[in-house]
């Protein structure tokens, strides 16, 4: 189950620096948005992953 965990992290540094990309070249806003929200997503999976552990709904 880390391993996912880890998967999840680093999807949301990639996610990240997408954004970071996209705002420093071109500044295209649908796609920097897409970034965004790619990120934002992985950001609640994450959340509910730690919530489901928390409650011990998740080994």
């Amino acid at each position: 189950m880390l391993f996912y965990v880890a998967a999840l992290a680093w999807a949301f540094v990639a996610a990240r620096a997408a954004h970071s990309a996209i705002h420093c070249v071109y500044n295209w806003v649908v796609h920097r948005f897409a970034a965004y929200m790619a990120g934002t997503l992985v950001l609640w999976a994450l959340w509910i992953w730690l919530a489901l552990r928390w409650w011990g709904a998740v080994s």
